[in-house]
């Protein structure tokens, strides 16, 4: 709202889980294959605010011919989701060896005890974290956003 002014501008935004979605980057919602269905749907991803924290350009033309897919890369970049991977796999194998060292403790009080399988476990989350945010960012699974 400018000053003396009552005009207000109508503000929309989108959750930033959202525009991690190739699909609402391929093409403007004016041109091409376009239905009333599909703006409703997009639509139905902002919501009415006061204010945002970032603002993400939406040309199309950058996203169509000259960068496909860039967008969607950079807010994963801007995500940390590089660091978050590294991070989760130096931090899963120190874990595992620590958790292989007390299996081994657990083994000479219950001989019967498998030592590994504790270290197991703990690479059976990375791993399944790894497979859960390669689906999510291939677009194979879905998102809550």
């Amino acid at each position: 709202k400018s000053s003396g002014s009552t005009f207000v501008h109508p503000l929309r935004a989108v959750a930033l889980g959202n525009c991690l979605s190739t699909d609402l980057w391929k093409e403007a919602k004016f041109q091409g294959d376009n239905t009333a269905k599909r703006q409703a749907a997009d639509w139905s991803l902002s919501k009415d605010v006061d204010r945002c924290d970032f603002f993400i350009s939406h040309a199309w033309a950058d996203e169509k011919s000259k960068y496909p897919g860039s967008k969607v890369q950079l807010l994963r970049a801007f995500l940390f989701l590089d660091y978050m991977i590294a991070t989760l796999l130096v931090s899963g194998l120190m874990i595992s060896l620590y958790v292989g060292s007390l299996g081994i403790g657990v083994k000479t009080l219950l001989p019967s005890f498998p030592w590994w399988i504790l270290s197991a476990v703990v690479v059976g989350v990375v791993v399944i974290t790894f497979v859960w945010v390669g689906l999510s960012t291939s677009g194979i699974a879905s998102s809550n956003f």
